[in-house]
């Protein structure tokens, strides 16, 4: 028998024979596929098994049933929708995560990844929430952490602030998940810092903060640390007041007093969320901070110990301070001045007053000194300041000494490493890892 040739473009002439034979016009994919079959039926005989389900007359029935259906009806692309596709635009967000979530009772993890990714970058904070434990934790298998920062700096940079704020937090090993700390990358920190925290987003800054304050950090930068750490502070997070306040303190006298706006700020934050070590000496900073412009730093730091000793009612300490320690004229002055409009001249040391006598004689302070030393003149037989007194005095000086010696010795024994700090029955207690 002659076989009809197809006068359809794509189709193809082929004969079935199963016990008998048949010429039909088929597609040619599907030509293809029944030759394939002629084959295995032709040539494979010991699977016997595959030959008795060829050999059947159902299965070649439903061969040419098949084919004659194509023949007859239009070719149509089947469709398998992935989640890319389904979660294509904003109103599909709710059911595609709906769809995820279905998947993770299920156990289908990278499914459910798959979905949450697309909705996560398009912006959907609670598909973003449901995805970074599936991609990071080791429960799920993935532990993908190139995907997690590849779809969620998309999501961030598509204006999703709560991506950038888990970013940031992963990127600086910050984000309190144990799982995630292998996944610390301090160069990608920025990418989601920046954004984050130009619009306000605690989290964000509270990254940048250890992006610049953590010690194993090669972009550590101690002036960028407290920056970020006032910004974490102002935005109520009271853990980046403690930080920064431990930044500034271990600095030098003379920088603690040119960040002495910043360390009132901070402590005042803590001291507000309930930090009461920090509410000590709040005022007194204060002053300091108002200082720096008028005096400069160095100044400003002494009349602060002065401030220091006169409010642990120490009066004659802070003169020995200002005198013998600091040995600035500002300080002294302000000492002087200081005890006498308090009325406490009584405490102030005998050779400090004759100090300030001599050196400040046609100044109100050496005034002062030698209004105080004509009167215990005038004292019968009585010793002024009595010998606790005076004791007292030069013990704050000692004391003062010995705390910046000791300052001095830990800021070098300490320098590149982290200091942690907390509180702990209100006292500040800070270590270094």
């Amino acid at each position: 028998m002659v076989r009809p040739e197809p006068d359809l473009p794509g189709f193809q002439s082929v004969r079935i024979a199963y016990g008998f034979s048949l010429d039909v016009v088929v597609p040619a994919g599907l030509a293809f596929l029944l030759r394939v079959f002629r084959l295995i039926n032709r040539g494979i005989h010991t699977m016997k098994f595959v030959l008795a389900a060829m050999t059947t007359h159902s299965v070649a029935a439903a061969v040419i049933c098949a084919a004659f259906w194509m023949c007859a009806t239009p070719a149509v692309a089947q469709t398998n929708p992935d989640a890319a596709t389904e979660c294509a635009s904003n109103t599909a967000m709710d059911p595609c995560i709906t769809k995820a979530k279905a998947m993770l009772a299920s156990q289908k993890f990278r499914q459910a990844a798959d979905y949450l990714e697309s909705a996560c970058i398009r912006g959907a904070r609670a598909a973003c929430d449901e995805l970074w434990p599936i991609l990071l934790e080791p429960r799920y298998g993935l532990r993908d952490g190139a995907r997690f920062y590849s779809v969620f700096e998309a999501s961030c940079r598509a204006g999703a602030m709560g991506s950038c704020q888990d970013g940031a937090l992963v990127a600086s090993g910050a984000s309190g998940s144990e799982h995630t700390i292998d996944y610390k990358d301090y160069g990608r920190v920025r990418a989601f810092g920046d954004p984050g925290c130009a619009q306000k987003r605690m989290e964000a800054c509270y990254g940048m903060m250890l992006l610049y304050s953590n010690t194993d950090s090669p972009y550590r930068n101690l002036d960028q640390a407290i920056v970020y750490a006032r910004k974490v502070c102002d935005l109520g997070e009271w853990s980046g007041c403690t930080i920064g306040s431990g930044l500034i303190d271990g600095l030098s006298n003379i920088d603690v007093a040119k960040r002495s706006a910043d360390l009132y700020a901070l402590n005042g934050g803590a001291c507000r969320a309930g930090q009461k070590a920090f509410c000590k000496g709040l005022e007194n900073i204060g002053k300091m901070a108002g200082r720096v412009d008028q005096y400069g730093p160095q100044d400003a730091f002494h009349m602060f110990m002065v401030d220091q000793a006169i409010s642990n009612s120490n009066w004659g300490g802070g003169v020995v301070y200002a005198v013998n320690e600091a040995r600035s004229p500002a300080a002294t002055r302000y000492a002087i001045e200081r005890a006498s409009s308090l009325g406490k001249m009584e405490h102030v040391a005998q050779s400090d007053l004759s100090a300030i006598q001599s050196g400040y004689a046609q100044e109100q302070a050496g005034q002062i000194a030698s209004a105080e030393l004509t009167r215990r003149k005038g004292l019968d037989g009585q010793r002024s300041p009595t010998p606790a007194t005076a004791q007292q005095a030069e013990s704050f000086a000692d004391a003062v000494a010995e705390r910046n010696r000791q300052a001095d010795q830990v800021r070098k024994a300490n320098q590149g490493r982290k200091l942690n700090c907390y509180v702990k029955d209100g006292r500040r207690i800070c270590s270094y890892d």
